[in-house]
């Protein structure tokens, strides 16, 4: 009976480890990507509040032109945390007046 018991654990120690070793290798378990970001001297992150203020637009425009591309993605600094770089949003402006907007 003992020698049952053995043989029991040492399957099911083997499928376990087949089990995790199958999931190490899968797309499932791949980690992201690290993003390496260059922040640009004397260069600002921007809530979307600060953003929006400065273009003289209400949140929900700006997340509106944000979507449509108009504006640049943020990068989020948390889940709830959008952030956008101050020389973006000047370049988008200096853009904006070239334009004649």
């Amino acid at each position: 009976m003992e020698e049952r018991i053995n043989d029991l654990r040492y399957e099911l120690h083997r499928k376990i480890d087949e089990f995790f070793d199958k999931i190490s290798k899968s797309e499932f378990h791949k980690p992201e990507p690290t993003v390496i970001i260059q922040q640009k001297e004397n260069d600002e992150w921007l809530s979307s509040g600060r953003v929006s203020e400065l273009l003289g637009i209400s949140k929900t425009t700006f997340f509106l032109k944000v979507k449509q591309g108009d504006l640049p993605k943020p990068l989020y600094f948390g889940a709830r945390s959008p952030r956008w770089r101050m020389s973006e949003i000047e370049k988008f402006l200096k853009n904006k007046q070239k334009a004649g907007h």
